[in-house]
């Protein structure tokens, strides 16, 4: 057998085993998605407020390098928009939320710019708590829909779950002033 033609074989062999085993090929070949909580991390600060008063909850949505989300409102509009919500407690609502302002970028797969959120973004949801909630912590239950997508692809749409801690401070006796302000 001529030399050339052992090396050919093996080439021949080793060539399809090669690409097999590259990091792009599996991708393409249909590796698993990441998880939509490895990408997109949702936390908030606990919030305090009285009774009969309003507060905001800042909700920082945390997406991972080389990966954003679309903004809301969406644009194009047939996007998916990123939405927050915060589930209703006894004596406790959410209002409209105030999403942050989107960042156009422009990507692989669509000559227009689309409107995205990445890196560290912060939504503002207004809660309104009602005179006769007791004093304490109430814990409320929080989603963020979105869906991620990198230069290449988009994941289906995801939603992650968070928390969100009210401490409700003790209502001022009736008739008593209102405290005074903290010197600064």
């Amino acid at each position: 057998m001529k030399p050339w033609s052992v090396i050919g074989r093996v080439a021949a062999l080793a060539l399809p085993a090669a690409i097999a085993l590259a990091p792009g090929a599996r991708a393409q070949e249909g590796a698993a998605p990441p998880p939509p909580d490895s990408i997109v991390h949702v936390t908030v600060a606990p919030v305090q407020a009285s009774p009969g008063a309003s507060a905001d909850a800042h909700v920082r949505i945390s997406v991972a390098n080389g990966w954003h989300i679309n903004a809301n409102p969406a644009n194009p509009d047939y996007m998916i928009a990123t939405v927050v919500e915060i589930a209703p407690v006894a004596g406790i609502k959410s209002g409209k939320v105030r999403y942050p302002a989107a960042r156009q970028e422009r990507l692989a797969f669509d000559p227009h710019p689309i409107a995205v959120y990445t890196g560290d973004v912060e939504a503002r949801v207004p809660l309104a708590i009602a005179a006769d909630v007791r004093a304490g912590t109430q814990h409320l239950r929080g989603k963020l829909k979105f869906q991620s997508c990198n230069d290449q692809v988009c994941l289906a749409p995801a939603t992650v779950g968070f928390d969100l801690e009210l401490r409700v401070a003790a209502a001022p006796a009736r008739g008593a002033a209102p405290p005074a302000p903290a010197a600064g």
